[in-house]
């Protein structure tokens, strides 16, 4: 069984210090106490329906006015204000005399005794009331002061403590608790704090469930909404300070204005100091202090410098700890706008990118894809370079580094001019025995792909190496040409065989002006010296206008061929019973791509390459 012990009543019927200010008193009264067990110990703390009643006497069984409420205890201490959901002058109560008021848990029985209720003379029979001098004022209707002449139409001074303290009780209300118009010139609102430690002004909303705003300020004139300004030149410390402990947002500041296309926030700095610094002082925060979103279909974020003698940096991004400086991300699979644009109208580089590290181990530009387009697209539409890569000369790493992890290539150049699309130099005063192109591909596809389909007479990919001794490319694999291979000699090296340390052995390759295939084998005669060679099943597919030759192994013979090749099959007669016979039978190929691409074994050069040589060097003297 629950007792309750009375701390205190309160019945707030006081009133503010004014000489001739009257007040709305509303019929409501503040009730406090401490709910207890049987043993004097506080109940756990949480929430309580209570229902509270007004009796004309102590012993009465049917109350006058009632009332439920929830409270939440703390300690075992409550306090709630009566009258507020029942309005007691509806009941007809005028507090002309003693009333009792009882309580109870609801479900419960009622609390005994019932307390005796004892008023301020008059504080509950009088709507409107002056009082020269007085601490609280509880009211219905609220406190209008008017002022007509030179003046404020309130002061207050206050020598310890709160000056004044406006609160309103209400949770149904959606009227501020102090409302202050001014339609002369001056401050609506003027607030001095002359102590060491006191604040100017001080605005609490103490509801959990309020969502109205605490502060709401409107400005219908042409000055500004709120003007907050330090004119302590010796004070270091920031002028307007926000302090957020919920999980919203610290400010929020929205632009509703259709008339305007200003932005909402406007940072001006007129000292030697920044425009803005945001920070984020938690070490664990993963979260950016500065996000930048739009819905619209401008700029995210944009930074200019309109200072033409300035040299610095429109946008630097420092990173002091292990992060990146800079992270862009275009997270819209369907989109297929870029990345990252960079626009440069001046006569100076669009992008330069340095690491100033000697120790640094990496490039200075990574740049990966993993989707089907090019990780890098540089254009250039100027008479310039589109992209200058340029490498310390004591370094060891390449000047580009590409690495493809996809399916397409890892470097992609195109020229739709009669320039090159791409050119790779060593400078001559440079040392280094590295390539001037190093194209790595360990995902399986190609490492370096070059296209060109403007200009039929160009070659898609020119690698020239000066003099006659170098190597001009160097592959090491197998190299497939889906076309046709023109060159001035070809040859295979090979370690040789008897002094592979030491020599090489070069062989050269059999020209023809024809599409030729050549066969050969050895055939051994039967008992009548003849022999069937059976050739591949798409010999006849592949090849036309076949030519024999035969010799005999070991002793001679009148040997022919009795049948020439049919059903992929040729027949070798004229022999001595297990004679072999070394044959030899060649053919022009015919499969379609090679039917419509003939060798044209004599041409005429090109207008613009007549009078010049492929190797100027060995006419020189003729």
């Amino acid at each position: 069984m629950l007792r309750k012990i009375l701390i205190h009543l309160l019945l707030l019927t006081v009133f503010i210090v004014a000489n001739t200010a009257f007040a709305q008193i509303s019929t409501t009264f503040n009730y406090q106490g401490k709910l207890t067990d049987n043993e004097g110990i506080a109940v756990p703390d949480g929430l309580y329906y209570i229902a509270f009643n007004l009796y004309f006497n102590e012993d009465d069984i049917e109350p006058v006015w009632s009332e439920e409420h929830a409270i939440n205890t703390k300690d075992g201490f409550f306090s709630v204000i009566l009258g507020v959901n029942n309005p007691i002058d509806d009941a007809g109560i005028k507090f002309d005399k003693n009333y009792y008021l009882g309580f109870a848990i609801i479900g419960s029985d009622e609390f005994t005794p019932r307390t005796q209720l004892t008023m301020v003379p008059y504080s509950y029979t009088s709507k409107r009331i002056e009082f020269p001098y007085t601490d609280t004022i509880k009211t219905e209707s609220g406190i209008k002061l008017h002022k007509y002449n030179e003046g404020s139409a309130l002061e207050i001074h206050k020598s310890n403590g709160k000056a004044l303290q406006i609160s309103n009780r209400n949770e149904n209300s959606s009227s501020p608790a102090v409302s202050i118009a001014d339609s002369g010139r001056g401050s609506a609102l003027n607030v001095t704090a002359d102590g060491f430690r006191s604040y100017a002004g001080y605005f609490a909303t103490t509801n959990p469930s309020n969502r109205v705003p605490t502060v709401q300020i409107y400005n219908y004139g042409l000055g500004n909404a709120l003007y907050v300004a330090n004119e302590n030149k010796a004070d270091t410390m920031p002028v307007a300070y926000l302090l957020n402990q919920s999980q919203g947002y610290s400010m929020l500041i929205q632009s509703f204005s259709t008339f305007s296309s200003r932005p909402s926030i406007l940072l001006n700095a007129m000292g030697s100091g920044g425009g803005a610094e945001l920070r984020v002082l938690r070490t664990d925060n993963v979260k950016s202090p500065l996000i930048a979103n739009t819905w619209g279909i401008g700029h995210a974020a944009e930074f200019n410098s309109f200072n033409n003698n300035s040299k610095a940096s429109v946008l630097r991004v420092s990173s002091l700890g292990k992060s990146p400086a800079a992270f862009f991300g275009l997270y819209d699979e369907n989109s297929d706008t870029t990345g990252v644009i960079i626009y440069s109208k001046s006569a100076g580089k669009g992008m330069d990118v340095r690491i100033d590290n000697l120790l640094n181990e990496h490039p200075a530009v990574n740049i990966s894809n993993t989707g089907k387009s090019s990780a890098l697209a540089v254009l250039s539409e100027g008479i310039g370079s589109a992209a200058s890569f340029t490498s310390n000369a004591l370094t060891y790493e390449p000047t580009v580094y590409i690495e493809s992890n996809s399916k397409h290539a890892g470097l992609f150049a195109t020229n739709t001019a009669d320039g090159s699309a791409a050119e790779f130099i060593i400078a001559a005063d440079n040392r280094t025995n590295g390539p001037v192109v190093f194209a790595d591909h360990l995902g399986g596809g190609r490492a370096l792909e070059v296209h060109s389909a403007v200009n039929p007479l160009q070659p898609a990919l020119r690698v020239r190496k000066e003099g006659i001794d170098g190597v001009a490319g160097e592959f090491f694999g197998h190299v497939k040409v889906n076309g046709e291979l023109q060159k001035m000699s070809g040859s295979f090296v090979i370690d040789h065989p008897l002094d592979p340390a030491n020599k090489l052995l070069v062989h050269s390759f059999v020209e023809s002006p024809d599409m030729k295939n050549i066969y050969d084998g050895v055939a051994v005669l039967d008992s009548k010296g003849e022999a069937v060679v059976i050739l591949p099943d798409w010999f006849e597919a592949l090849n036309k206008d076949f030519r024999y030759q035969l010799t005999c192994i070991g002793a001679w013979a009148q040997v022919y061929i009795s049948q020439e090749v049919k059903s992929n099959k040729f027949k070798i007669a004229g022999g001595k019973p297990g004679m072999k016979v070394s044959w030899m039978v060649t053919g022009i190929r015919k499969d379609p791509w090679a039917e419509q691409n003939r060798i044209q074994v004599e041409k005429e050069k090109s207008p613009n390459d007549k009078g010049k040589y492929l190797y100027q060097e060995y006419y020189q003297n003729k």
